[in-house]
């Protein structure tokens, strides 16, 4: 019986979403959210670097998700900040987690 190879990216990441029971339920509302976060845990003491990119991948859909979810229409130039002021501005995240 023939398998076949995981695929990967280009970085040597599977590109199928790795399983997590941490964040399995996630797969409900984006399936690159569980990847992400999957992947930033897996890689966290194994690529620090790598870890952190995941995280950040995670944290900007979250954000997109989240504005999406109360209305708000973002496009891929709207940066990462830009999207996190206008859930502040809409009361969506607290100014309590604000640099």
């Amino acid at each position: 019986m023939d398998q076949k190879p995981p695929s990967s990216t280009h970085s040597g990441v599977e590109d199928t979403p790795p399983l997590s029971p941490n964040f399995a339920f996630l797969s409900t509302h984006h399936p690159l959210l569980v990847r992400y976060a999957a992947q930033a845990e897996r890689f966290v003491f194994e690529d620090a670097t790598l870890a952190l990119i995941r995280l950040r991948q995670f944290a900007e859909l979250l954000a997109r998700q989240a504005a999406a979810y109360v209305g708000i229409m973002t496009t891929d130039e709207d940066d990462f900040i830009t999207i996190l002021n206008w859930l502040r501005e809409r009361r969506v995240l607290s100014n309590k987690y604000r640099r």
